[in-house]
């Protein structure tokens, strides 16, 4: 009898906007062993969209999908160990999440944020926070983006703050201090837009002095 599978699906716009910005993309898995030589050698970290995270991470009694438990516990310790090594993270959809959650934040359930359409296009505009990394990757006040989640942070994780919002969801966070991380609840990689990717091309850039 076969056990749960999980599988996690790395869409070829990632690469095709890592190679733009000016990045050797390095894949890894929630198996790979050594985690720490893996953060040391890489220049940043990336943590792409997938099932949702396990809601007794962050105290809550609710059911998940498509939890994978050792892909939740691997990309914790890969996002606090980016941060003691001062290494950038990049977190989209789910990686938004898995980046509030290891830094102690909660999520909450959403309604009405998985449209019907092709990802490709946008599905409702985001209002960007000024002053934050965000504003000045994004170079705009709002933002066209595409909408595939049914969790959004609710709690903010340790020192991050709110970057980006559509009415009463938190839609971007981003850690407030020196570290550079980056939370977007949207799939940036999918939207073929100057905006979308001048965020890779920020995230690539604080990797190569990291």
């Amino acid at each position: 009898m076969l056990g749960r599978l999980c599988a996690s699906i790395v869409y070829e716009q990632y690469f095709a906007k890592l190679v733009t910005a000016g990045a050797q993309p390095l894949v890894t898995w929630s198996g790979a062993p050594d985690l720490e030589d893996l953060v040391a050698d890489a220049a940043g970290a990336l943590l792409i969209g997938g099932g949702d995270v396990a809601p007794e991470r962050f105290g809550l009694v609710a059911e998940g999908s498509a939890v994978d438990e050792r892909r939740d516990a691997f990309e914790t310790s890969l996002v606090l160990l980016a941060k003691a090594r001062g290494k950038p993270v990049l977190g989209v959809c789910r990686g938004a999440q898995v980046l509030n959650v290891a830094l102690g934040g909660t999520l909450r359930q959403v309604d009405g944020h998985v449209q019907a359409g092709d990802l490709g296009q946008p599905a409702h505009a985001v209002a960007v926070v000024a002053g934050t990394r965000l504003a000045e990757i994004a170079g705009e006040p709002e933002l066209q983006v595409n909408s595939s989640h049914r969790w959004a942070p609710d709690g903010l994780g340790r020192g991050l703050v709110v970057s980006g919002a559509a009415a009463e969801t938190i839609e971007a966070v981003e850690s407030a201090g020196e570290w550079w991380a980056v939370g977007l609840q949207w799939h940036v990689e999918l939207l073929d837009d100057p905006p979308s990717q001048r965020v890779f091309d920020a995230f690539v850039a604080e990797a190569s002095t990291a």
